[in-house]
């Protein structure tokens, strides 16, 4: 839609016009920055607060407004040359850290540390990878058989360990299949302390996995 606006060039629209947009664009980013959570649905009405700031800032005037300044500031400008290793790196990093912790939300530290490795990472990634392979060119035709050749091999070794079952721990395979989970043995039935109608079927007590009861930092006990 926004490709099919009228250019605002230096010669078109007031000075004002081109010095506000971009400013109310990123009012809209930093308010649903900090206003958007898990509560509410997303996409939704709340996606057009990021989606019109960003079209608002990309809606180049042409002219030397004071958001073309500050985005032009160099700790803004090195996020976004990393910006595509940083989108892909972010994500993993937030999950492992929540896997390693057995937690939920991450604490405002864990939150800094994870922003802060996510960074240096990307950084490491456009500098050995992604620079590196934009300045080698290829023919077309090699490209294509390049990837295929590495989807092939990466699909077949796939199906040969039967989906990398390998990487599941051996005591959590059987889960995998209803009839087995079923008749598997749960490893602690310990009393959670839970009141019975929060209890699912007629199992009297949930069925823990992973940490001990006793000594986990933190406890979400599973119905079984």
């Amino acid at each position: 839609m926004l490709a099919l606006c009228p250019v605002l060039g230096r010669e078109r629209g007031p000075g004002w016009l081109a010095e506000a947009l971009p400013i109310a664009g990123l009012v809209l980013i930093a308010r649903a920055a900090a206003t958007l959570s898990s509560t509410q649905p997303y996409p939704g009405y709340d996606a057009l607060m990021p989606v019109l700031g960003s079209a608002m800032i990309v809606y180049e005037s042409g002219r030397d407004t004071l958001a073309r300044r500050l985005l032009a500031l160099r700790p803004l400008v090195f996020l976004g040359r990393i910006s595509c290793s940083l989108y892909l790196v972010n994500w993993p990093l937030i999950v492992f850290w929540r896997l390693y912790t057995n937690r939920g939300a991450l604490a405002p530290v864990a939150s800094a540390v994870v922003v802060a490795v996510s960074v240096v990472v990307a950084w490491a990634s456009w500098t050995w990878v992604e620079q590196p392979l934009r300045g080698r060119s290829l023919p077309r035709r090699a490209v294509f058989a390049q990837v295929g050749v590495m989807a092939a091999v990466a699909a077949r070794a796939v199906v040969a360990t039967g989906g990398a079952v390998g990487r599941i721990p051996e005591g959590a395979r059987s889960l995998a299949d209803l009839n087995t989970m079923w008749k598997w043995t749960c490893p602690e039935n310990p009393s959670s302390g839970l009141p019975s109608a929060l209890l699912l079927g007629n199992t009297p007590r949930p069925c823990i996995v992973g940490a001990q009861w006793e000594t986990a930092r933190s406890r979400n006990p599973k119905s079984r």
